[in-house]
């Protein structure tokens, strides 16, 4: 596992990019959301991100404090609970 300091410079960079990432939800192994968009805040005191969904435009906060981090070249795996979200760039075609 990697410190959470890690994975927030990780979204700092995307967000400073302004890099499309998609967010995809796991829960027990199972896909429940994928959704494609780009970092909005990232406050690094607060433990907190802020992410806007391209396609529904709409704003989704997280609190990261309590999570977990694996992280890898272009994606970063936040588990809370049990629940992982997947963070992942979206490379251009």
């Amino acid at each position: 596992m990697n410190s959470s300091k890690e994975a927030f410079a990780k979204f700092a960079m995307w967000k400073k990019s302004n890099m499309a990432v998609s967010l995809t939800g796991v829960v027990n192994g199972f896909l429940i959301q994928s959704a494609q968009g780009a970092f909005t805040t990232v406050d690094e005191e607060k433990l907190l991100i802020a992410f806007v969904l391209d396609l529904e435009r709409s704003l989704l906060s997280l609190e990261m404090a309590d999570a977990s981090f694996a992280i890898e070249d272009r994606r970063v795996v936040a588990t809370l609970g049990g629940h992982s979200l997947v963070f992942e760039e979206v490379l251009p075609s």
